[in-house]
């Protein structure tokens, strides 16, 4: 072989490993892109308990505590709409109800409709008692689904 045709012989291979790890995480990208458009808004709503007294913090914790439950049943149960929620800036609201039994009639209902949702329990080291009801993770899900249970609820 001449120099000319190494030359020629290396850049086709570069070209290769670069097309190779390139073009995957590209395509990737482009189709979430393409079914975040195609596809009906999704999103997360976390409902918290107002009555509790919980501080800033406490709700911020339990929150978050919420958010990354309903994560980890959307990875096992729904990865298509994970993927739309995910590709479209996890979107999320926070909002309140006033008793135990209202964020409970939220869960049945959401279980019903066949919502993603997660209630969380304190474990009582911090502010509250043990297994106190505290926060109610819904989604990620459809956006005219998850209102239609929790539409009239207000902005925490």
């Amino acid at each position: 072989m001449e120099w000319p045709q190494y030359n020629y012989a290396i850049g086709s291979f570069a070209f290769g490993i670069v097309l190779g790890f390139v073009a995957p995480k590209l395509r990737s990208a482009i189709h979430n892109r393409v079914l975040v458009h195609l596809n009906q808004p999704i999103k997360m709503v976390i409902v918290v308990r107002n009555n509790l007294g919980m501080g800033k913090g406490k709700i911020a914790s339990q929150c978050a505590h919420a958010a990354v439950q309903c994560y980890k049943t959307a990875l096992r149960m729904d990865n298509r709409t994970l993927k739309i929620w995910l590709a479209s800036g996890q979107p999320k609201v926070v909002v309140k109800v006033d008793t135990e039994e209202e964020l409970l009639s939220i869960s049945a209902l959401s279980s019903k409709i066949g919502l993603i949702n997660c209630l969380i329990r304190d474990a009582g080291k911090t502010q509250l008692e043990p297994s106190t009801t505290t926060v109610l993770g819904i989604g990620p899900g459809k956006k005219q689904d998850i209102d239609s249970v929790t539409g009239h609820l207000k902005l925490l």
